[in-house]
């Protein structure tokens, strides 16, 4: 007899009996002595480098369901959104061309930053997680971005910074299951962020890189990173007071930062040049000023 009839006849048997093949309990009501069990999933994916399947949160961690491969599509998985790390997408790994002076002014010049897009990418040990997504036009700002917290579920959110008549207009939502409702509140001037840094006011991040235009003479061209670093010192941050940039280039633009936190560089991918947008939503709710 073949090993797969045998496997058939094993698996009718144990349905026959009353047992679910996936964990083993018995089916039916209590009073045929046995215990009715449905696997319970999260609503959220998990992947590796090849699938992604909603993981079993009962005490059956083994159950998987709607495992399937991803569907890339430049690079991200447009089920899952897991992003694909390569030689053209992961910043880390990228090289930068060799700049004159001249290149490096006008690749982190205002016209040349007006409009781009930006993509933070955390490598982990289990998968590779695109964890934001920026764009930049002008002196505005949206993007969406996923928190990650030990033994939670992600926590997927959205902001937009919006410039107009010297405020900052800000709406943010959180993506909950539930539906999405977004708050909106006014900030202050143009003149009160100036010198803030990317995480503190995201907007920066765009006059941050403008701000090193003139500064080629002061960098060093590190070979093992493939970046030229900056640092650039301004007692007024902190503990951020001296801050280690690594700039990349290709084909005369910026298309690789990271900034150095504990000794390790934090990079980001810089693409999508005159390709973003700012679109603010229609429907919010009004939040107040900022205090």
């Amino acid at each position: 007899m073949k090993k797969t009839e045998i496997l058939a006849m094993l698996l009718a048997g144990a349905l026959v009996c009353g047992v679910c093949v996936g964990c083993g309990e018995k089916e039916g009501g209590a009073e045929e002595g046995g215990t009715q069990h449905e696997h319970v999933f999260a609503e959220g994916w998990t992947s590796d480098g090849d699938y992604h399947w909603h993981a079993a949160t009962c005490e059956h961690k083994e159950e998987v369901a709607g495992k399937a491969a991803h569907d890339f599509q430049d690079g991200e998985c447009t089920v899952c959104g897991y992003y694909k790390l390569d030689k053209d997408t992961d910043p880390a790994a990228l090289v930068s061309d060799k700049l004159t002076a001249e290149e490096w002014e006008a690749a982190l010049s205002e016209e040349a930053l007006e409009n781009f897009k930006m993509r933070n990418v955390v490598h982990k040990p289990d998968a590779r997680v695109n964890i934001g997504e920026y764009s930049f036009v002008g002196k505005s700002m949206q993007g969406e971005m996923i928190d990650i917290w030990d033994g939670m579920e992600p926590e997927r959110s959205a902001m937009i910074y919006e410039c107009k008549n010297g405020k900052y207009e800000y709406y943010q939502t959180t993506f909950d299951g539930n539906g999405q409702e977004w708050e909106h509140k006014t900030l202050g001037s143009e003149k009160e962020f100036e010198g803030s840094m990317f995480w503190d006011y995201p907007p920066a991040y765009a006059a941050e890189l403008r701000s090193l235009k003139e500064k080629f003479a002061q960098t060093m061209f590190d070979e093992t990173l493939g970046a030229y670093l900056f640092t650039e010192t301004d007692k007024t941050r902190g503990i951020f007071a001296d801050t280690t940039f690594a700039l990349k280039f290709k084909n005369g633009k910026l298309c690789a930062v990271g900034l150095k936190v504990n000794d390790t560089f934090a990079f980001y991918l810089i693409y999508g040049y005159g390709e973003a947008k700012i679109t603010p939503p229609a429907d919010y709710r009004e939040i107040g000023p900022e205090n």
